[in-house]
């Protein structure tokens, strides 16, 4: 890998660790990545960044956000544009733009919080 990917990749993780108020890892830690090290550390988050010239599935994602636009303009609404994706025999995925994952991760902590302040902690749950 050049030093210009290396570059382009190192910004990219930066820029994600912002967004979601996590910490980028750093070269430190490449050394270790192929054990399992994310690129990104979250306290509840596993996250690893790729970034590349052109994704198949960005298209996908443009045409959803393109459409809740029109319909949300039409019938006075807003909603988050996602798309869920599978390959034949495979598990499904969720695909969404960062700004709105990260209004939603937060809208989610905020009811979370006043659900365990109104009923207290929950029981044998793992927080999701």
């Amino acid at each position: 890998m050049g030093k210009g990917s290396r570059e382009k990749g190192a910004r990219y993780e930066r820029e994600v660790a912002d967004a979601l108020n996590a910490s980028r890892k750093g070269l430190t830690y490449k050394a270790d990545a192929q054990d399992g090290h994310a690129d990104v550390e979250h306290d509840r988050l596993y996250i690893q960044c790729k970034r590349r010239a052109k994704l198949a599935v960005a298209r996908h994602l443009e045409e959803v956000v393109e459409s809740e636009k029109e319909a949300g303009e039409l019938h006075g609404f807003k909603k988050i544009p996602i798309v869920v994706m599978r390959e034949d025999r495979g598990e499904s995925m969720v695909l969404m733009r960062i700004g709105d994952f990260h209004d939603l991760w937060e809208d989610a902590d905020y009811f979370r919080r006043g659900a365990q302040e109104q009923m207290g902690p929950m029981v044998g749950g793992d927080g999701r």
